[in-house]
């Protein structure tokens, strides 16, 4: 009997292991697909998450909804697919198990039946009841797991919506952006950042705001873009004040360009539009007025050229154009520019230089470096001190 039960649990045995190896191998094909797509999502919310001041200034903002929504659907089917090889897996698994272990209770009936065992060793298969149960705690925790996919995408929870229609629509500036005696304050900070500063920039004209490092250059163009509101004075967009716009539709007239522009991890073509209507004609325009045209031609899959994670196959220069082209086909009226030839060579911070002097908006520029030859060019030049203690 012994000899004959141990070479029966040998075959059974393999076959077992055979049979579950042929449904591992999907099993861990879905594995490695749920961590490409887990990857892919922390790209995808890393990418939007940084870009945040762009997607804001372009009226964007439900992309960063979309994006992770799109790659968590991505990431819930991948896992979907891994709990459904899971639970084949499992399920074979604990049904084999249960079928041999059948297979022994039947074959001890029968031998006991023969009078080739005693009543002893068929009691003892009083045992494989509570390895069928445990078999069948098995799937039941298989199916719990499947019930676990739902929420992945339930924590992904909107963007707050905030009613950024609220207040007066404004058209392009005509006039002047205005600066009246601006105060501004940090939360907890022991001093003032920005005081009494008053300035009025001309409609299509081109301006630079100098003055030292952490002075309160960046802070005022925060300001000027509505992120900051100032805790005395008033900023004005054609004698409008900001508080009074409605967010919407002051974003529709400013466009923001920092040191390091955020480019997102798709084509060139959708950084350009992001969200927004060009045709073909418009953006081989928009090219040409940045000098991008070369660069997007010599591209194998040009528009649909797709740009890295931090944009790491682009130089600086490329990344400052495609940001201001972006500006430019969204039809935004004032530019500004926050030390956005800071880390570029100086050939490159020329060219740069070059273009923004020659485009048809009012421009704003934050710089530590102007020189004499772009300062003799500027309709004006905003110095910055430091506010009395």
């Amino acid at each position: 009997f012994y000899k004959d039960s141990g070479y029966e649990s040998f075959y059974l045995a393999n076959l077992l292991h055979l049979h579950c190896k042929s449904v591992t191998k999907k099993m861990n094909a879905a594995n490695a697909a749920v961590s490409t797509a887990n990857g892919r999502l922390t790209t995808v919310a890393t990418d939007l998450l940084n870009g945040f001041g762009q997607l804001l200034m372009l009226n964007q903002t439900p992309r960063l909804t979309t994006g992770v929504q799109r790659a968590g659907k991505v990431r819930a089917e991948k896992r979907v697919a891994y709990a459904k090889a899971s639970n084949l897996f499992y399920s074979v698994n604990q049904g084999a198990v249960s079928a041999c272990m059948l297979a022994v209770l039947g074959l001890t009936g029968y031998l006991y039946l023969q009078g080739k065992v005693p009543l002893g060793v068929f009691s003892t298969s009083e045992s494989l009841a509570g390895a069928i149960f445990s078999s069948v705690m098995g799937m039941t925790e298989n199916l719990a797991e499947r019930k676990t996919v739902q929420p992945l995408l339930d924590k992904y929870q909107a963007v707050p919506i905030t009613d950024d229609t609220a207040g007066q629509p404004v058209a392009p500036l005509r006039q002047a952006l205005t600066l009246d005696r601006v105060d501004f304050r940090y939360p907890d900070a022991n001093r003032s950042t920005l005081a009494a500063v008053s300035y009025a920039f001309r409609a299509g004209g081109h301006y630079a705001i100098t003055g030292p490092s952490g002075i309160g250059k960046s802070t005022l163009l925060k300001l000027i873009d509505g992120s900051l509101t100032p805790i005395n004075g008033q900023i004005s967009f054609d004698g409008l004040p900001l508080t009074a716009i409605a967010p919407r539709s002051l974003h529709e007239q400013i466009a923001v360009v920092d040191q390091q522009p955020l480019l997102f991890n798709t084509t060139l073509r959708d950084n350009l539009l992001l969200g927004q209507q060009a045709t073909t004609s418009q953006i081989t325009a928009v090219l040409a007025q940045v000098g991008l045209s070369a660069f997007v031609a010599s591209l194998p899959e040009g528009l649909a050229t797709k740009v890295d994670f931090a944009s790491t196959n682009l130089s600086g220069g490329q990344r400052q154009r495609v940001a201001i082209a972006r500006a430019l086909l969204a039809n935004r009226s004032v530019l500004l520019l926050d030390e956005a030839t800071a880390s570029l060579d100086p050939a490159s911070a020329a060219a740069i230089d070059e273009l923004v002097l020659n485009l048809p908006l009012t421009v704003i520029s934050v710089t530590h470096h102007l020189t004499a030859a772009t300062a003799k060019r500027l309709d004006g030049i905003l110095t910055l001190d430091a506010p009395p203690a």
